[in-house]
């Protein structure tokens, strides 16, 4: 086996590109948050308060037998009804928009609007306007300022 350039510089630690963020193109309509506030959070109350609102976000911006994709990568993935489920009798939400150690994504069947839970840098995109205008204010009293709008980093300041 003769190793090409491509090999060659991969076996090559001090070569090696870094990671970079975000892994997705994040639509120009976009919002990402770190998850770091969730960290010192040992009730899961604020945790909480973010799966609710995403979830309720989501449901508000799909109309009533409107559908969303549920992605874990390299997992199972799901296609439901937001409006049936997490009610009296009704299955819950087959995935959590908060990253567990897997991408998590929420897409609309026009891949319009959704989500995306990063595990590795610790964040979440939510994109679309109108789920935006729907959760921003909550996702920002849970988690703070977002971190980038439209794929760009937001100055701290």
């Amino acid at each position: 086996h003769h190793a090409g350039p491509a090999e060659s510089q991969r076996s090559r630690p001090e070569r090696q590109q870094p990671f970079r963020w975000p892994a997705i193109k994040e639509p120009a309509a976009s919002a990402a948050w770190s998850l770091a506030p969730l960290d010192d959070d040992p009730d899961y109350e604020r945790l909480d308060r973010l799966v609710e609102g995403v979830e309720q976000g989501l449901a508000s911006c799909v109309h009533p037998q409107g559908t969303l994709f549920a992605l874990d990568w390299q997992h199972t993935s799901y296609r439901f009804t937001p409006h049936e489920v997490d009610g009296p009798g009704q299955p819950a939400w087959p995935l959590s928009p908060y990253p567990d150690g897997d991408y998590y994504i929420f897409l609309s069947e026009d891949f319009r609007m959704g989500s995306f839970g990063h595990p590795w840098e610790q964040s979440i995109c939510l994109f679309d306007e109108e789920f935006l205008d729907a959760v921003s204010t909550e996702v920002d009293k849970v988690l703070g300022p977002p971190i980038r709008r439209s794929g760009r980093a937001v100055d701290p300041a």
